[in-house]
């Protein structure tokens, strides 16, 4: 999967699907964008080290591009992802928490392509879609808060 933005070279759609064949199809593939240059508008920098942080804390597991637009999905996993509810950056973040609680994702890393740091053009949303991603996340945490203390309580 591809955005169609003009962020994924050619080179970097190969790499990933070169470790999804790699790993037989038993974990889904992310292309992972490295956020530490300069050229990277700061809105995009700050965003998506944030998401980075509460996905981490909300799952127990580190990826450092939850937003990446490059992904290698095996065909064994496409059957269980078909009916994640939601659509654009909300169904990408479902995706992404199913694929880590059930087959494992690995990251490659990937070019960071940008048009121009000021002329950057995006189909995120930041207030709405960012709202989305966070509802999602925050309810994670707080389903498991709750079941934290339930079991804390009841011992």
């Amino acid at each position: 999967m591809a955005d169609s933005d003009g962020q994924h070279t050619a080179e970097n759609i190969a790499d990933v699907m070169d470790k999804l064949l790699e790993t037989d199809g038993s974990k889904m593939i992310l292309g992972s964008r490295c956020f530490e240059s300069i050229d990277i508008p700061w809105k995009s920098r700050l965003g998506n080290l944030c998401t980075e942080k509460v996905f981490s804390y909300a799952f127990g597991f580190h990826v450092r591009d939850t937003q990446t637009g490059l992904r290698g999905i095996p065909m064994c996993f496409m059957q269980q992802i078909i009916d994640v509810p939601g659509d654009r950056f909300e169904y990408e973040m479902r995706m992404l928490i199913e694929a880590v609680d059930s087959i494992g994702v690995e990251e490659v890393p990937i070019e960071t392509v940008y048009e121009s740091k000021t002329e950057h053009q995006t189909h995120f949303r930041p207030v709405k879609d960012s709202a989305k991603i966070y509802a999602i996340l925050l309810k994670t945490l707080i389903k498991y808060s709750f079941v934290s203390y339930l079991h804390l309580l009841l011992i």
